[in-house]
């Protein structure tokens, strides 16, 4: 194997390991109290970032078909299936056409579209700027001892999002760092 070719092993290995250490954080954030798992997923969106991007360069490599895979193989071909499938989508493709021209089952292809859907999703609502009602609002309810999860339910945010307001609030002053979250 050239030294290209062990390169390009080297970062899929490098890709693989970047996966699995995502899929640990989002399995860790399920156990973790609240404040910790919003970090945790935050963490583990990030790996899968650096992770895709590994991928997708790889992928743009014009040798890369005769790169045999041994690690993450199977984690790398959805990663790549799934930005193919959010890239069809986004050009207008339904999916049993997108299902035929990546020669796929249509029910796989579904299923790509609900996890591409629900992490837009998640994404939509991480980064909604907060309002100037919605942060009084936080305020007032917090200091009246009106839990997060309710803050949350209440502004139809997700408690990691009413976590690191409370905590840049903090950072800023706003509201006292002797308050417990």
């Amino acid at each position: 194997m050239d030294e290209k070719h062990v390169i390009e092993k080297q970062k899929r290995i490098e890709a693989g390991k970047l996966v699995d250490q995502s899929f640990r954080l989002e399995e860790a954030a399920k156990v973790a109290e609240p404040e910790e798992s919003g970090r945790l997923l935050l963490e583990s969106e990030k790996l899968m970032d650096q992770a895709r991007n590994i991928y997708e360069n790889l992928r743009r490599s014009p040798d890369l078909t005769r790169l045999g895979l041994k690690y993450g193989s199977k984690k790398e071909a959805i990663i790549i299936r799934r930005s193919k499938v959010d890239k069809l989508r986004q050009e207008g493709h339904a999916g049993v056409e997108i299902a035929e021209m990546l020669n796929v089952k249509p029910k796989i292809i579904q299923n790509d579209i609900a996890k591409i859907k629900e992490i837009e999703k998640r994404n939509q609502q991480g980064y909604v700027v907060w309002s100037e009602d919605e942060t009084n609002f936080l305020i007032k309810s917090y200091q009246n001892g009106v839990s997060p999860s309710q803050i949350a339910q209440d502004l139809g945010r997700t408690k990691e999002a009413v976590y690191r307001k409370v905590m840049h609030l903090k950072e800023q002053g706003v509201i006292a760092s002797k308050e417990v979250v």
